[in-house]
């Protein structure tokens, strides 16, 4: 709470205050350091979620994902034995991690979906007074209009928000 203000009930007072800190300078190269650490991972990490946002967008691209993966395991189908078994079973591969991944993602649609119902709950359940339901309910109208929820319950394009 040190950048913030402090009033007391009444807001009469108002409690201001300057802090110095002074620490050895061992101290601040093994905090600048750790610092500099953990930017280097954060940044790793980012890189490395978008190189697999990136792979995942290829995987599932209908046209470009079987040509990716067939380019990937070239080097099999070349190798002795019948080319057209080796493109089978690379295709075959392909789609059953195709399906795989289309299944994950309608179990993660289906989580989230989860988790916004149970925030919705969560809502509700808080709710003690008519005054509060009524903002709760307010604040989810005003929500579903900003996302211009149609009446099948789909996200609509080029549809204004109703009113």
């Amino acid at each position: 709470m040190l950048s913030q203000d402090l009033w007391d009930h009444e807001k009469r007072l108002r409690v201001e205050g300057r802090v110095r800190v002074h620490i050895s300078k061992p101290t601040r190269e093994m905090a600048l350091q750790r610092a500099d650490g953990e930017t280097a991972l954060r940044s790793a990490h980012a890189r490395e979620t978008v190189e697999l946002e990136l792979l995942l967008e290829r995987l599932t691209d209908p046209a470009l994902g079987p040509v990716w993966w067939v380019r990937r395991y070239a080097d099999l189908q070349f190798a002795a034995g019948d080319p057209k078994e080796k493109v089978e079973s690379v295709l075959s591969a392909f789609k059953q991690l195709q399906e795989t991944l289309h299944a994950a993602k309608i179990d993660q649609t289906a989580d989230e979906k989860l988790l916004v119902r149970r925030k919705i709950d969560e809502v509700f359940s808080v709710v003690e007074d008519e005054e509060s339901l009524s903002l709760a309910l307010q604040v989810m109208n005003r929500t579903l209009d900003l996302m211009w929820v149609n009446g099948s319950g789909q996200v609509a394009q080029d549809e204004p928000p109703s009113a």
